[in-house]
């Protein structure tokens, strides 16, 4: 993904993420263990009931979300168009 502050990359069958901030930055690699998706949800349904009880904080701002959302729909309208090249 490139974004306006960077580039990443999920590697699902390395288990590993690469980033860079900038084009002359070398390529930067974070591996992790295998993902088990239950525990994403899980976690972040219970931070999200937290926020709505006043228990805790939300994991990020409204504005953080709908741009993350902007990208997700891009992500799948480009999927379904065949155009890489989508503005979010």
């Amino acid at each position: 993904m490139v974004c306006e502050n960077g580039t990443i990359r999920y590697h699902s069958h390395l288990d590993s993420w690469v980033w860079k901030m900038r084009p002359e930055d070398p390529r930067e690699t974070e591996t992790y263990g295998p993902f088990d998706i239950d525990v994403f949800f899980t976690s972040q349904a219970n931070a999200f009931l937290d926020a709505i009880e006043q228990e805790g904080s939300p994991l990020c701002t409204l504005e953080e979300g709908i741009q993350t959302l902007r990208v997700n729909l891009a992500i799948l309208e480009s999927v379904d168009s065949g155009n890489s090249l989508l503005k979010i």
